[in-house]
């Protein structure tokens, strides 16, 4: 009966660790994907930095077009 018992406190155990376990690696993976999220957020602010540099450039290059025709 001991055996028994002192199998199913192992048991127990084990399953207390797996779940300490599954818990650790899901916020090592937020972690990360938070890390990623960052990354693509900052190259979004600058692809749209840049994208709104090249319409002032254009603009400009277009409005000095215009005014050299005139």
């Amino acid at each position: 009966m001991n055996e028994v018992k002192d199998g199913i406190s192992m048991l127990g155990d084990n399953i207390n660790k797996i779940a300490e376990i599954t818990e650790e690696r899901k916020k090592e993976r937020d972690k990360v994907t938070e890390a990623q999220l960052e990354i693509s957020r900052n190259q979004l602010k600058k692809l749209k930095c840049t994208l709104f540099g090249n319409i002032v450039k254009i603009w400009l290059l277009l409005s000095l077009n215009v005014y050299e025709v005139n």
